[in-house]
């Protein structure tokens, strides 16, 4: 388990930005956040499609967006 003792990020580093994150076996939202040390809120808001029908494995979570602009979910 990963604990995060400072203020999560809003987005995850730069280096990830033309790599989505792809789901894995039992793997959630809020594990994926805690992965990259991001908001939970965020990738949420980034990824709305899979957080109303739940990530299923396989599929493709944005970790990495830029701030002024809007990203659409990548799923399979």
């Amino acid at each position: 388990e990963i604990i995060w003792t400072c203020k999560k990020q809003k987005r995850a580093p730069r280096e990830f930005k033309k790599r989505p994150h792809i789901v894995r076996s039992s793997e959630s939202l809020y594990d994926i956040a805690q992965k990259y040390g991001i908001r939970l809120k965020s990738l949420v808001k980034k990824n709305r499609r899979l957080a109303e029908q739940g990530v299923k494995v396989g599929d493709k979570v944005r970790i990495y967006w830029s701030k002024n602009r809007t990203v659409q979910t990548i799923a399979q």
